[in-house]
């Protein structure tokens, strides 16, 4: 049996903002960045290439959480990717995080390392990025004590919602395990 290629969650904008051309990230995607996750031995996967029928939210979390591995692109600043990354961050898995060249530094994240490409996807520039940025990940993913997110610093050892909504959330948990009890006997 052929061993399955991991999977590399690529958490990035989905449309282009104002200031990009059209198709500006479709090909940042496929001219840098899938070769690059090729190059590092994982096979790229962003959430609007799921086929599926289902709620799309749905297919972003599991991947978030799932993926052995996932590259952030921060270049446009967009406030889905930076939700996505913190989900990311907070799931305690490597992700390599990356950002155009010129992108402003952001200050939560900013002490953490990144890899930089170049916006004009000049052909020598493109090889260069992608071998830059498959070295970033394969060596992310190389390094089982790193440390790949702020929250990996803090020393959480309960759920952080507020005291009410924990016992709150623990009185509906009978229920609902019944409630999906039910529905499997259907």
């Amino acid at each position: 049996m052929v061993a399955k290629t991991p999977d590399c969650f690529v958490i990035m904008p989905m449309s282009d903002p104002d200031g990009y051309p059209s198709g500006h990230f479709a090909r940042i995607y496929e001219d840098i960045f899938v070769p690059a996750i090729e190059r590092a031995h994982f096979k790229a996967v962003r959430a609007d290439q799921v086929k599926a029928t289902n709620l799309i939210h749905l297919d972003v979390l599991q991947k978030l959480i799932d993926a052995p591995m996932a590259l952030c692109d921060l270049s446009t600043l967009n406030p889905n990717v930076m939700f996505e990354l913190g989900l990311r961050q907070a799931s305690g898995k490597p992700v390599v995080l990356v950002q155009e060249i010129g992108t402003r530094l952001i200050f939560d994240i900013a002490p953490l390392r990144y890899a930089e490409y170049r916006r004009n996807r000049i052909y020598d520039e493109v090889l260069e990025d992608q071998k830059t940025i498959g070295k970033a990940i394969a060596e992310t993913a190389a390094d089982r004590i790193g440390v790949n997110s702020l929250v990996q610093l803090l020393p959480f050892t309960r759920t952080l919602a507020p005291p009410r909504r924990r016992a709150a959330a623990a009185k509906r948990l009978p229920l609902r395990s019944r409630e999906a009890h039910r529905l499997r006997q259907f």
